[in-house]
């Protein structure tokens, strides 16, 4: 029933956007797999491969904003629509303070948690409203840490995008559009926020 679907899927050579990629391949929906490093995109590509499911790779750094802006029209050449977009491609450097973290960090977190998501929606959205049930979950992270100490440049991109993908459902009631906050997951990014940590918990 799936078996033409195609989902993009960002962030999708680890943790969550790996998982899930693994999960849509499951269904018969066709992967379009975003990441930065390819040998963790052909990693992804066997293990779809052995649950009989297909994808197409596509090594892309999201900070790329010239080549994620090429992206849309690349897939129309090849594809009538996109069913699903997930994305999950984020970037959380070490926590410092507001007033000791180099500007650096500031600016690739909202370049890669914001800006790049908003080319995302911008390249891929005459394909998601090819589908006539187009699905676009957006990941942010845990709003209890808004405001805390040490957390004050991530939260930021993560509410930015939080009211950017709102205004995109908004403007588009005919779509299904959403943010989710995953629980707790042993990831690369939060072993970055919490080092030596392995329980999941906070």
């Amino acid at each position: 029933m799936l078996k033409n679907k195609v989902a993009v899927v960002t962030g999708a050579s680890r943790g969550i956007g790996r998982a899930v990629a693994l999960a849509l391949a499951e269904k018969n929906i066709h992967i379009i797999a975003i990441a930065r490093t390819i040998g963790g995109l052909e990693e992804l590509d066997d293990l779809i491969k052995a649950k009989g499911g297909t994808a197409t790779l596509v090594p892309l750094d999201v900070l790329d904003n010239a080549k994620l802006q090429e992206l849309g029209p690349s897939l129309m050449a090849r594809y009538p629509q996109i069913d699903y977009l997930i994305s999950s491609a984020a970037y959380l450097d070490k926590l410092t303070s507001v007033a000791t973290s180099p500007i650096d960090i500031w600016n690739k977190t909202i370049t890669t948690n914001v800006t790049a998501n908003i080319t995302l929606i911008q390249t891929l959205y005459p394909l998601l409203k090819q589908s006539p049930h187009s699905r676009s979950l957006f990941l942010t992270g845990d709003k209890n840490l808004s405001g805390q100490a040490y957390w004050g440049f991530f939260m930021a991109s993560q509410m930015a995008l939080e009211n950017i993908v709102q205004s995109f459902a908004a403007e588009n009631p005919d779509m299904w559009i959403k943010i989710h906050t995953p629980k707790p997951t042993q990831t690369r990014l939060r072993a970055q926020a919490y080092p030596g940590r392995s329980d999941g918990q906070l």
